[in-house]
């Protein structure tokens, strides 16, 4: 369990969502750890905080099987994978609670159902989504990169890069005072993973790698447009200049 005080917790912890909520954010996903003791998708105190002390007008919805109670009440809105999802019994720690007898206090299930469907409204999904699962495969697997993204990726990666201390002024470098430089270390020339590509898992989703992370939220990078660092550096070396 995470265990914070409120000073510490507004000051460092929850400004970043507060900024969400200002920028517009529709929806926050609960994780599986704990704050202060209780489950974070069941934590009245902080679904509180975001839902009524921060002006968030989206909906909350678990990270998948990380409701461990009917949370409704509190402030969850969405249990996720939801219903029928054939875990339930098979696996202890994916019981499903938010089914009709559980679902009892018909207020707060229309709190949730209004908050889930403002924020579909209000983005116009009725009107913009592009597909209907389980039919998406083909749209989730098409390439949508464009130069424009590729500029944005290279930028906010250079921009990322700290400099602790420029010792004798080592850097920028110029091929008058360097003429090695040791690239050590598997990241620098890894690979990037892709679930569907052959000899990868075929379908390891959950698999991740240093590019864009692993699990649910990652996105496979087209190995020809990725840039590892031995490569960068190597091709900057044998540049003029």
């Amino acid at each position: 369990s995470s265990e914070v005080d409120d000073k510490t917790a507004w000051e460092l912890y929850l400004p970043p969502f507060q900024a969400a909520v200002d920028a517009g954010v529709g929806a926050f996903m609960c994780s599986y750890n704990r704050v202060d003791g209780t489950d974070s998708c069941s934590n009245p105190k902080y679904l509180d905080i975001l839902h009524n002390k921060m002006g968030f007008k989206g909906f909350v919805q678990s990270d998948w099987w990380a409701t461990h109670s009917m949370s409704n009440a509190a402030g969850l809105d969405q249990e996720m994978p939801g219903i029928g999802s054939g875990d339930s019994g098979a696996v202890p720690d994916h019981a499903e609670y938010f089914d009709a007898l559980e679902l009892n206090e018909k207020s707060a299930v229309d709190i949730s159902t209004k908050r889930i469907l403002a924020v579909m409204y209000r983005m116009n999904l009725p009107e913009t989504t592009k597909c209907t699962p389980p039919n998406c495969k083909d749209y989730f697997l098409t390439d949508v990169s464009t130069p424009e993204h590729v500029s944005l990726a290279r930028s906010s990666a250079a921009k990322s890069v700290v400099l602790l201390r420029n010792e004798g002024d080592i850097l920028p470098l110029s091929a008058t005072s360097i003429k090695s430089i040791a690239i050590i270390g598997y990241a620098s020339n890894a690979s990037a993973f892709d679930p569907n590509g052959l000899g990868q898992g075929q379908g390891a989703w959950h698999t991740g790698d240093y590019y864009a992370g692993g699990g649910s939220g990652h996105v496979a990078a087209a190995p020809l447009a990725t840039v590892s660092a031995l490569a960068g550096l190597s091709r900057r070396g044998a540049a003029p200049g």
